[in-house]
């Protein structure tokens, strides 16, 4: 019995990750992948699983919601994937920034990672100013990428720490207590994010 129930499992989780995989065909494909994904966390029995395929929805909706274009639509997907991600992280860790005994350090910092970037793109399409409350968060969960695993999604933390200096004004930044965004240091993110992308290749 438990060995036929393993290979349904299995089966549905390839028929999502096909689902995802022609994501490039259609968009469609990518919201049906995360919809399956929730199914599939939904019914998990263990903890990990049941997070890892909430990181498989928020990542699979981070592309859909890339694809939308009315705001209001754009706004609950990245609010779906980041609260996904969130659970997830919940599910993952032992406490704050620390994975579970079962987790590697890369699967948390996955998921810290998928719950920023879909925060940052909520915060972007939200605007910039009416999303700034949100700026503190998103950067102490792109600090615990970091501290986990930096080579996440290619160094992906700094990729998206580059992109949120360039984009914040300094002087909005330092009103919520982030002194520390200049021009100059979003610039040398940038630059060093490039030689980063270069050395991967």
């Amino acid at each position: 019995g438990s060995a036929l129930s393993a290979n349904a499992f299995s089966n549905t989780l390839e028929q999502a990750n096909a689902l995802f995989s022609k994501r490039g065909e259609a968009a469609q494909f990518a919201r049906q992948a995360a919809d399956a994904y929730k199914t599939l966390s939904g019914s998990a029995t263990d903890s990990k699983t049941k997070a890892l395929r909430k990181v498989d929805q928020a990542k699979a909706l981070y592309f859909f919601g890339g694809k939308v274009s009315a705001k209001q639509q754009k706004l609950s997907v990245y609010k779906e994937a980041y609260t996904s991600a969130k659970e997830a992280i919940s599910l993952l860790s032992s406490s704050k920034g620390v994975p579970a005994s079962d987790v590697t350090p890369a699967e948390l910092g996955f998921a810290h990672y998928q719950y920023a970037i879909n925060l940052a793109r909520w915060g972007k399409t939200n605007g910039i100013t009416s999303s700034i409350s949100k700026l503190p968060e998103l950067m102490r969960n792109l600090e615990t990428v970091i501290k986990l695993d930096e080579t996440v999604a290619n160094y992906g933390a700094y990729r998206t720490i580059g992109k949120t200096k360039y984009a914040v004004p300094a002087a909005i930044a330092r009103l919520v207590g982030l002194g520390n965004f200049t021009t100059d240091d979003a610039l040398d993110a940038l630059v060093q994010d490039g030689e980063d992308g270069e050395r991967k290749i």
